[in-house]
């Protein structure tokens, strides 16, 4: 049987202002990086979307820990190494760093997967980049911004028959804020399943997360959310 194929996107867009200036956010890509070590760990083949210097799979293990026993952390390493080298051929690894290379990425791998994951913190707004640098004597500088097209509202367009997980950010938001706003998006962008996470806004830690799904949704342990979506994936795919 063939396997199936897992698309997870990951990490940050930037948007650039000029040559040497832009707007990001703060993703790292490790959400991303976990949920598709899990998947690769239970025989799926994954195409990995991220961002240019975000956390990759396996690779986010390869580095020591200084506040830990060196030859501890060798033993670790070694390990990490072996299970990368055990499951490379089943992860395909392509980088993006603008709003741009995100979306060219995204729509030629959509068509040919069966599960789509929208890790990545995607860029709400543009602006129109100049070319060199802008002068740094300048005492005000107004920039326009511009809403993106959403791409999450158009991936069944590319593949219909895809599953599509989504991803909402919130800042601060109690449950039913979650539960509302969530079931909202869940629809309007026609996913299977939407992870909602809000952060607190003083430590910018999750503070809470919900899984919502057609006929449910639940409020679960952040350190429960891989294994969690994996079942919740799977429940589709093989029923």
């Amino acid at each position: 049987m063939c396997k199936k194929i897992i698309t997870i996107t990951s990490g940050h867009t930037i948007v650039k202002i000029d040559d040497v200036r832009h707007i990001s956010n703060f993703s790292s890509g490790i959400t991303g990086a976990k949920i598709a070590e899990n998947f690769l760990y239970n025989g799926y083949y994954v195409n990995f979307l991220c961002a240019k210097n975000s956390v990759k799979p396996f690779i986010r293990n390869l580095s020591i820990n200084h506040n830990f026993d060196f030859n501890k952390e060798i033993e670790r390493m070694k390990n990490n190494f072996n299970i990368l080298n055990k499951l490379k051929n089943n992860l395909n690894i392509q980088e993006f760093i603008t709003y741009d290379d995100y979306l060219n990425n995204i729509t030629s791998v959509a068509k040919n997967s069966d599960v789509i994951i929208l890790c990545a913190a995607v860029s709400d707004y543009y602006i129109q980049s100049v070319k060199g640098k802008i002068s740094s004597n300048r005492e005000v500088l107004n920039l326009k911004l511009k809403k993106t097209k959403k791409i999450i509202h158009h991936i069944k367009e590319f593949n219909p028959n895809i599953i599509q997980v989504g991803f909402k950010l919130l800042i601060d938001s109690n449950y039913e804020e979650m539960k509302k706003i969530g079931i909202k998006n869940f629809y309007l962008h026609n996913s299977d399943i939407l992870v909602v996470n809000s952060l607190n806004s003083k430590t910018m830690k999750p503070k809470l997360t919900m899984m919502i799904l057609k006929n449910t949704s639940y409020i679960l342990d952040r350190l429960e959310l891989e294994n969690r979506l994996l079942k919740e994936v799977e429940s589709i795919l093989y029923n």
